[in-house]
């Protein structure tokens, strides 16, 4: 398979026809005749870049030696602090679920419970998959005396509609927490259980509802006061994957951006941000957010896997001896560095997120926690093709000087800094829910991957909602 950007259209089918296999596990870089020809080797497929590029502009990534291949020989299975989900009778309401009483409060102090519960399908519900990591389901429960409000993190491609909308249903009626200000989430990760309505074919779906509720009553029963600090930095671990090709057209996906080393083509949000609540002295929990697409393993390994967030969250769980929540969003056109090349990468990319999170910890400032607010906005999108706009809704949650703004799918990159420029809180964050692509007016105009059936609208509209809605909640109405 020969790769020429001379021809890109045709490298792009080409490429295309990968071979059947399920890790590469030898990845190897050489330079040839004239040192103008670049020569991967990726297992048992060779690709040739040539055309008078540059030895030095090989991709650095390519030479490194890496510091753990697999998930299993270093024990990134995040398998610390996982709570035991809610037996038959305590759901059922046969048996009685023990709540700590919620004082009364003036909404500046803040208390918080966090949990996680194995959300990973099990041997009968998996249709042959492997599992090379466990899946999980972390809460974080926030009260102010006033206000309760739970988040919760699944290492699914989306928080799928029926199931997490009857998840919330459920842990609303096991607890005190109004189903409304129960918001559910996920890392956007392709190595999880398959999209919508296949997740109910097996009887996952109604294992795994039981089980998200379980995280949420799990992390209420463990509520506390807790402080909260936080810090915000950069770290150049993402790209933009939608670039221009040289005939003129838009690709945005991963070859052309591999073999022509092209990372940044297009704006990429860099902006991380670390939070961590403490309890006794010791940290409690800690959230991490940052926007990077989860589908490094889903092309070259077909297992059940958390995919980087997930080594990301074990390697800072274990540094900082607390649970770690990694909240994923704004990434609808942002990739990760070395997609789709190797487990190996992946674990590399996982842990640099928690190496680039666990430097923050010098920096980190005390937050105000309290008070907590929730809240949505809703608004239709200008009418397509005859027919009426799609209904684009937001949610929020705010706890002191930090926010969190829910979007309804995967909004472009260049988004995000505009919300937190027009939040009037310290630290704001997005945050994936569910649903379809947010794109720019521009990428809609120039077309191309991720804007096809989309409006050109959407995004420009969830943005302006978002920064109505944190004004909103700010300002206590």
């Amino acid at each position: 398979m020969l790769y020429d950007p001379a021809r890109p259209a045709d490298a792009e089918r080409r490429c295309r026809r990968k071979p059947d296999f399920s890790v590469i596990q030898n990845l190897a870089l050489r330079l040839v005749g004239n040192k103008k020809t670049v020569s991967v080797d990726l297992d048992d497929v060779h690709l040739s870049v040539r055309g008078g590029r540059r030895p030095e502009a090989v991709p650095e990534f390519l030479t490194q030696t890496h510091e753990a291949q697999w998930y299993e020989r270093h024990g990134l299975d995040d398998g610390a602090f996982v709570s035991r989900p809610l037996s038959a009778d305590e759901l059922a309401g046969r048996k009685r679920i023990a709540l700590p009483d919620l004082p009364a409060g003036d909404g500046r102090t803040l208390r918080a419970g966090v949990a996680k519960i194995n959300i990973t399908p099990a041997p009968a519900q998996r249709r042959g998959r492997a599992v090379r990591a466990n899946l999980y389901a972390r809460a974080v429960v926030l009260a102010d005396g006033r206000t309760t409000a739970a988040i919760v993190v699944l290492d699914w491609l989306a928080a799928f509609g029926q199931v997490t909308d009857l998840a919330r249903q459920l842990a609303a009626r096991l607890t005190d927490i109004p189903e409304q200000n129960i918001l559910i989430w996920a890392t956007h990760n392709h190595s999880g259980p398959p999209a919508y309505g296949a997740v109910g074919k097996t009887g996952y779906k109604a294992d795994a509802l039981r089980r998200i509720a379980s995280a949420v009553v799990r992390a209420r029963q463990r509520i506390r006061a807790v402080t909260v600090r936080g810090a915000t930095g950069r770290a150049d671990l993402n790209f933009n994957r939608r670039y221009k090709l040289p005939d003129g057209g838009i690709a945005g996906f991963l070859w052309h951006k591999l073999l022509e080393r092209r990372w940044d083509d297009g704006f990429v949000d860099k902006h991380m941000g670390l939070l961590v609540l403490g309890a006794g002295g010791k940290p409690l929990a800690a959230m991490v957010a940052y926007a990077g697409h989860a589908n490094m393993n889903c092309v070259i390994d077909r297992s059940y896997n958390a995919d980087y967030p997930g080594v990301a969250c074990a390697a800072l769980a274990r540094r900082l001896g607390a649970p770690v929540l990694l909240v994923n969003g704004g990434f609808g056109n942002a990739d990760m560095k070395g997609n789709a090349l190797s487990l190996e990468r992946t674990v590399k990319a996982g842990l640099d997120v928690a190496r680039a999170a666990g430097g923050l910890r010098d920096r980190l400032r005390p937050l105000r926690g309290a008070p907590v607010r929730c809240g949505s906005l809703s608004r239709q999108a200008a009418p397509m093709n005859g027919k009426p706009g799609r209904t684009i809704t937001v949610a929020a949650v705010a706890f002191g000087d930090v926010a969190f703004a829910q979007h309804p799918g995967e909004m472009y990159t260049e988004f995000i800094p505009q919300i937190r420029k027009a939040s009037p809180y310290p630290l704001t964050f997005p945050a994936f829910w569910r649903g379809f692509y947010l794109p720019t007016r521009q990428a809609v105009a120039q077309g191309g991957y991720g804007t096809d059936g989309r409006g050109a609208d959407w995004g420009e509209l969830s943005r302006d909602l978002s920064a109505a809605l944190l004004k909103r909640l700010h300002a206590g109405k």
